[in-house]
């Protein structure tokens, strides 16, 4: 073995590929929030229910939502896949869409 890292060794190639596809998943990404967030602000200002929470699903069904095992898993939890924040509400996580904003009101 002579000790060449992949670089050394010419895979310099394949790492151009890699970020080169990154670059166009994050583009398309961006491309498909773009479009969703002026879609639902369009509705907003057509009229429509706007941000109504019905619109937004972050999981189908109760049998969806992570259980936890142990009570130490009873945190306040990101769900990136499904856009959720998971907040532990009573012994059980409650599911909360990120696109729905909570705006406390406090009534002197």
């Amino acid at each position: 073995m002579d000790g060449k890292t992949r670089a050394e060794a010419g895979g310099g190639g394949d790492e151009d590929a890699r970020r080169r596809k990154q670059a166009a998943l994050a583009d398309r990404k961006n491309r498909e929030t773009h479009a969703r967030l002026i879609g639902a602000q369009e509705a907003a200002q057509g009229g429509g229910k706007g941000g109504a929470t019905a619109d937004f699903v972050a999981y189908r069904s109760v049998a969806d939502i992570p259980a936890p095992r142990t009570n130490a898993e009873l945190v306040l939890t990101v769900d990136r896949d499904n856009e959720a924040i998971l907040l532990p509400i009573h012994g059980q996580l409650v599911p909360f869409h990120i696109m729905v904003r909570l705006s406390p009101q406090h009534t002197p």
